[in-house]
């Protein structure tokens, strides 16, 4: 696989405007990010059993928080301009991973 700024895969992203703004900037743009939505239940249920020591209710509020008031602008600015595969993240885990699978490798493929 080649790698550099327009065929890397990252996991995660620029969490916020400005720094998605500081990451295309430096980098180039970003051609597609996936999107897990699930309910905050599902969220908490699965983050509760990693066993983290950082996954405490509280603290996964607050990430439920900031992903609300900051980091839900990126995708939907991504949205917009088309660069968003939404997977849905509620059903079985067994489901997500399939789900993954038949959306995003045909995004991987394209860009190789």
């Amino acid at each position: 696989m080649n790698v550099g700024p327009s065929r890397d895969k990252r996991i995660g992203f620029p969490r916020s405007l400005d720094r998605l703004e500081a990451f295309e900037g430096a980098v180039g743009p970003l051609a597609q990010v996936v999107a897990l939505n699930c309910s905050e239940e599902t969220m908490m249920k699965r983050l509760r059993s990693r066993g983290r020591f950082d996954d405490g209710v509280e603290g996964i509020q607050k990430r439920i928080q900031t992903f609300k008031t900051t980091t839900k602008a990126v995708i939907d600015s991504l949205r917009r301009d088309g660069r968003v595969t939404d997977v849905d993240a509620d059903g079985p885990v067994e489901d997500v991973r399939r789900q993954m699978e038949t959306k995003v490798a045909p995004l991987v493929e394209h860009r190789e």
